[in-house]
């Protein structure tokens, strides 16, 4: 009998805490190696919470484009100085997000969201690393497209433990308040402010007419925002007959400063594996490429 009136309070206790949970359940729309994006709604003591979301809604994919094109973040520099200007998506991954956002909003419901986490290879000063960005998407108040992150661009890193745990991994985007990696978007859209006044750092809004505009504004041929990895360097204006011309560099000086740059190198990598930010297997890997760079300029 005992064991019978344990097992009905456990029970008991369970469903109440079950009816209590709030979550957010996932319908998979897309689920790719290097990208997932699912439609999802809420749910609160079992019940279903109705949203007024403008769903299904109809987003011309080129507006869509131009706006995932157009949205930067602001980067803690890896060693010192001020935060850096990077764009959120690469080219290759805006490809494979629009058609899927595009799909996943035309078949939303009024009570349903977009949530996406895409997969790209990036960052890192000598090689790059496997990252993520996790988001939410939706339009709501007429013609307004909210886009709101959990993290942007978070470097996956194996054999080691994840900066989030399972409950941050999941957390709602639309409850961040503070975060290392600040949305810094176009003039037509805005941070969605806070009750107190203050602004969420990762959640953007933006008028679809202003979209559009944005959109129209950007000719068919010309080529996006080149992404910050692969971002050329910056053509110097041709000097005028007045202007002194800088003397070449011998050989024997061009290889004295390309070893020094190696050997920067190669004592950077070294401080990496000391502060245990890359194994074994990496070092050894990037320190044999420098190497042989080495050996290559030295015949």
């Amino acid at each position: 009998m005992k064991r019978f009136c344990v097992l009905a309070v456990c029970l008991l206790s369970a469903a109440m805490i079950g009816g209590c949970s709030t979550r957010w359940v996932q319908s998979p729309v897309v689920d790719q190696e290097n990208m997932k994006v699912s439609l999802e709604h809420h749910v609160v003591k079992g019940e279903i919470a109705q949203k007024k979301f403008n769903h299904p809604y109809e987003i011309d994919p080129r507006d869509l484009k131009v706006f995932l094109t157009q949205l930067d973040y602001l980067d803690e520099p890896a060693i010192y100085g001020d935060p850096v200007r990077k764009p959120v998506f690469q080219k290759e991954e805006i490809a494979r997000l629009v058609p899927a956002l595009t799909d996943a909003l035309a078949k939303a419901e009024p009570h349903q969201r977009v949530q996406f986490i895409s997969y790209n290879r990036g960052g890192g000063l000598l090689f790059k690393k496997d990252r993520k960005t996790r988001g939410v998407l939706f339009v709501e108040g007429g013609k307004r497209l909210n886009l709101a992150f959990s993290y942007v661009n978070y470097e996956i890193r194996e054999r080691e433990l994840q900066r989030f745990s399972p409950a941050e991994e999941t957390r709602n985007p639309l409850e961040i308040k503070s975060s290392d990696t600040p949305i810094a978007a176009p003039d037509y859209t805005s941070h969605k402010q806070m009750a107190d006044g203050g602004k969420y750092p990762m959640w953007m809004t933006a008028d679809m007419d202003k979209i559009e505009q944005a959109a129209k504004a950007v000719p068919e041929s010309e080529p996006q925002t080149p992404s910050a990895e692969t971002v050329e360097p910056v053509k110097m204006d041709e000097p005028t007959a007045g202007d002194k011309q800088p003397a070449a560099q011998s050989p024997a000086d061009s290889w004295k400063s390309r070893k020094a740059d190696i050997k920067e190198r190669l004592e950077y990598l070294k401080e990496l594996y000391q502060s245990d930010l890359i194994d074994a297997e990496e070092y050894d890997v990037q320190k044999k490429k420098l190497l042989e760079q080495l050996e290559l300029n030295s015949n």
